[in-house]
């Protein structure tokens, strides 16, 4: 008799067991995140940039004044080298389709780069030198074609470059030391220019920038202003030409805005 009450109370409780499961209410899965989209590097962009160079320059005397040079004309003159910093800004633009990016890049960069040495004239009396060089700026424009890893961008660049060049020497007696005449010049030299590096987004509009560059300016043909300041030509101004090959090295990062 127990067991048949017990099993009447079990059936009888089933219905308001499967009524009360039924109100529980069920959870929805959770939404699938947004499908990723890899960064895109078209648009515009300007930054400032900074770094270091390296240069050299090897000078050829032209013409000169008979009566008191002692550099005759072809005369080559040691190699000059310079070093120093670079700071500037930039700016471009990029256009990307699939992974590939081509763009155009400008820039224009202070510069500090100096050189300094001592030579000693070919021809008696063997005055001696003091050149004090330096360029002044370095101007670029260049194509750039490249690749994109999401917000790595891997690229190359190439095109046209521009330097002002600015030198002084001191010519002093090599037996007194004393001054004998001063040379000053000053010219913008032109060349070809190719380089890469790469670049990464911190955000979408924030980029940091990570190149080197190399420039072989063509053959420079300039004046220099001379002025002797000593012996029986003291008081002499003239002009004189020389020609000039040059090349420089930079290495610069950069921090940019695209737009």
């Amino acid at each position: 008799m127990r067991k048949y009450v017990a099993s009447l109370l079990a059936f009888t409780a089933m219905p308001v067991a499967a009524a009360c499961a039924a109100d529980i209410a069920v959870k929805a899965p959770p939404a699938a995140p947004p499908p990723y989209t890899a960064y895109n590097w078209s648009g515009f962009y300007v930054g400032l940039e900074a770094g270091g160079g390296w240069a050299s320059s090897t000078s050829t005397v032209v013409t000169s004044h008979s009566s008191t040079t002692n550099n005759p004309p072809g005369t080559v003159l040691p190699s000059l080298d310079y070093s120093g910093a670079l700071g500037g800004f930039y700016g471009g633009y990029n256009y990307q389709f699939n992974q590939f990016v081509v763009g155009i890049d400008g820039d224009w960069t202070w510069a500090n780069l100096n050189g300094e040495d001592r030579v000693a004239a070919v021809l008696p009396p063997h005055d001696i030198g003091n050149r004090h060089d330096r360029i002044d700026w370095v101007a670029t424009v260049t194509g750039r074609v490249g690749y994109a890893v999401d917000k790595w961008l891997f690229f190359g660049k190439g095109g046209w470059a521009w330097a002002q060049f600015s030198g002084s020497t001191d010519d002093e007696s090599p037996t007194t030391g004393a001054a004998v005449a001063t040379n000053t010049s000053q010219e913008t030299r032109e060349g070809w220019t190719a380089g890469g590096g790469l670049e990464y987004a911190v955000t979408p509009n924030i980029i940091f920038k990570l190149e080197g560059d190399y420039v072989k300016f063509n053959t420079a043909n300039f004046n220099i202003n001379e002025t002797i300041t000593a012996g029986p030509s003291k008081g002499f101004v003239g002009t004189f030409a020389r020609s000039a090959t040059s090349n420089l090295t930079m290495f610069k990062g950069g921090l940019e805005y695209k737009f």
